[in-house]
């Protein structure tokens, strides 16, 4: 860990008037005496109420190190989890802070409605006064909108611009290649959400998983198929 970076990421957190400086380390970093100690002394020297929320991507999915987590709640930082993967904050803090990547490779995911929800019924679960939402999959814009207005009206929008099928085609035709196959599409387009005829938003998956198995040669073929298959009801 090296505290002249840390030094200089706090200077431009203390520029842009930020209180939360967040440090994100290697997944191959694990947190040994001297790197608990460097965080200490950075937490330390941080100036009036700015927190770090560190995420210790060594320690993904299980128990941080008992010197880790006890040093980073005595100096009231923030353990940065991930909602959507079910993980919860193993610090306790007046603040959360979860990174949204999504259940998918890297940040390739978009959320349904059905995860929103879970996210949010996650963040009220604890005890934090305040919560931040920080989307990082490849539609984090689209799914930030989306859940901010779920928050503020209870209402989540369509994901898309039309729905059922044709909000299918809507997805897949600015980047699936054809011919192809159902698996293909299943893996490389799966994760995208569509809007439903009833108003639902779900994964591109749900619909092409009732594709045969076979090869698919265009886009108008697969809405064929996809109308001879029956009523879009999921």
């Amino acid at each position: 860990m090296t505290t002249d970076a840390l030094a200089r990421d706090g200077a431009i957190a203390r520029a842009l008037n930020a209180d939360i400086l967040v440090l994100e380390t290697p997944r191959d970093l694990e947190f040994g005496r001297d790197e608990v100690r460097a965080l200490e002394d950075f937490s330390a020297a941080l100036p009036g109420r700015m927190k770090i929320a560190l995420e210790a991507r060594a320690y993904e999915g299980r128990s941080l190190p008992r010197p880790l987590a006890s040093a980073l709640r005595d100096a009231g930082g923030i353990d940065v989890v991930d909602l959507s993967k079910g993980d919860r904050p193993r610090v306790e803090s007046d603040v959360s802070y979860t990174r949204l990547l999504g259940k998918g490779e890297q940040n390739v995911w978009e959320f349904s409605d059905e995860e929103l929800r879970e996210i949010d019924t996650a963040s009220r679960s604890g005890s934090a006064g305040r919560m931040v939402f920080a989307f990082h999959g490849v539609r984090m814009y689209k799914d930030a909108a989306r859940f901010l207005e779920f928050r503020s009206s209870g209402m989540l929008p369509p994901a898309t611009r039309t729905r059922g099928q044709r909000a299918l085609e809507e997805v897949l035709a600015p980047d699936a290649r054809f011919p192809t196959t159902r698996d293909a599409l299943l893996r490389d387009h799966g994760w995208k959400v569509i809007a439903l005829d009833d108003g639902r938003n779900v994964h591109a998956s749900k619909v092409l998983s009732r594709l045969p198995i076979g090869p698919v040669g265009s886009l108008a073929d697969l809405g064929r198929v996809l109308a001879r298959v029956g009523p879009w009801t999921l």
